[in-house]
């Protein structure tokens, strides 16, 4: 069963957890992170080596995407300024290497524009995370009904493009907005507005897969679009039994794939130095267990292992055969 409402929620809450990142996904039921994030102009990284820029241990820099191409970078390799950073490692090491990118950790003033279906679970998963979110919302009726399910969320009953309601109530100070009002035309609107007013980060549901890039590029720090993410869950059905997760990136030109090792598979007892997977393709963490490695060219994937493997699109298809078959 795929319930795209919690699935959106979830997506735009784990964004919370790493400010300035562009894409963000959970694997191996938490313990992993992948994230993807712009090195701006003045980054304290910009122009160092991957190995230079020494990510913290349990961190490892999967790929960087330059102008629309998918890099495995090796330690000597330079990062640019524009260019988009692919990191899998544990939540702790890939937050604390993206804070160090961005200049900025978590967020912890939010606000909610929509109480909907989204708008409600976006504000319990927070509340579940020790946050108390403003939620605004039109509808009296469902105002009420929210105010007696949500503990620690203020909910306030207005519009949420009223320029001198945001005024009063202070909303332009939040951190972060996220706008999931019901038609992507309002919540367009209602994060242009926050953020000309000052709000940092603006999260807006997109109902269109064609429009994400368009809103992005109009101001809109992160748009998350309902149908991709439900389309991701229906591929990983589609995909080798034992392929446990999807998330594709940039316009689909690469993947991240996590896939458990059966006890038939040719990588199971192999070196991962012996070129194991393509060209175009890298092993960003190997999770046995309760045990998170970040892998190197001497560790040995196990049968049970799950194995989070970022991979170029034309690679895809190699990897998973090389896997299960």
């Amino acid at each position: 069963m795929v319930c795209s409402e919690l699935s959106t929620a979830k997506a735009i809450t784990i964004n919370l957890a790493v400010p300035e990142a562009k894409h963000v996904n959970e694997f191996a039921e938490g313990k992993i992170l992948m994230t993807e994030i712009e090195v701006r102009a003045g980054s304290s990284i910009a122009g160092l080596t991957v190995l230079e820029s020494r990510p913290p241990p349990g961190c490892t820099v999967a790929s960087l995407i330059r102008e629309g191409q998918v890099i495995i970078p090796g330690g000597d390799d330079v990062i640019l300024e524009g260019d988009l950073l692919v990191n899998i490692g544990t939540p702790q090491a890939v937050s604390q290497f993206n804070a160090r990118l961005s200049g900025t950790r978590g967020s912890r003033h939010v606000v909610i524009v929509g109480g909907g279906r989204i708008g409600y679970r976006v504000a319990l998963l927070l509340e579940e995370k020790g946050l108390a979110p403003y939620l605004i919302e039109a509808d009296p009726q469902r105002c009420l009904w929210l105010s007696e399910r949500l503990r620690h969320t203020l909910v306030l009953n207005h519009d949420g493009s009223d320029v001198d309601f945001l005024k009063r109530e202070k909303i332009h100070t939040a951190e972060v907005a996220i706008n999931v009002s019901p038609t992507e035309e309002k919540n367009l609107l209602t994060s242009l507005l926050l953020k000309r007013m000052g709000v940092k980060r603006v999260i807006a549901r997109v109902d269109q897969t064609s429009h994400v890039q368009a809103f992005e590029m109009v101001g809109v720090d992160v748009a998350i679009n309902p149908r991709r993410l439900i389309a991701e869950e229906i591929i990983r059905f589609t995909r080798e039994r034992g392929t446990e997760a999807v998330s594709r990136l940039e316009e689909d030109r690469a993947e991240v794939l996590e896939l458990e090792i059966p006890p038939h598979s040719t990588v199971a007892g192999r070196r991962l130095d012996e070129r194991l997977f393509p060209a175009g393709t890298i092993v960003g963490a190997i999770v046995r267990g309760a045990e998170v490695i970040t892998p190197r060219g001497s560790d040995v994937l196990l049968r049970g292992d799950h194995a989070i493997v970022f991979s170029a699109e034309d690679q895809v298809k190699a990897v998973e055969a090389l896997v299960y078959q």
